[in-house]
């Protein structure tokens, strides 16, 4: 991945508007200190200290990052393949965790159809 976006040869989805808005923007992806690459990084301590635009930035990428590392942390916990390396082929792996998503979603919505309390209680709010 990191070669394909370093040579531009990354395929980005199309730009499209954020939701309720029509404020078109690039889809990113996001990193942190470790990467070298040229991806959507929080600033530097350093630098964010002096500026409030900086410090807004690195607080609403971080919660982008959460979302993300939360996730995976749903879907590791039921799947454990998850929890280590998985050595297979980059696109295999991509298909892995889409198949892993649909799998996980299908055990929620038979969860929730099996409970129907939740349902109630998710229509009152």
């Amino acid at each position: 991945m990191g070669q394909q976006i370093l040579n531009c040869n990354f395929k980005f989805p199309e730009d499209c508007a954020l939701p309720n808005s029509n404020s078109v923007v690039p889809h990113v992806v996001l990193g942190d200190q470790a990467f070298r690459l040229h991806i959507l990084r929080p600033f530097s301590q350093k630098s964010a200290r002096r500026d409030s635009g900086k410090t807004i930035f690195n607080y609403r990428l971080s919660r982008a990052r959460r979302v993300t590392e939360n996730a995976f942390g749903l879907l590791s916990q039921i799947f454990r393949v998850f929890y280590r390396p998985i050595n297979i082929n980059p696109s295999t792996c991509d298909d892995l965790i889409v198949v892993a998503c649909c799998l996980h979603n299908m055990l929620r919505d038979a969860y929730l159809e099996k409970n129907e309390k939740v349902y109630h209680q998710l229509d009152s709010e």
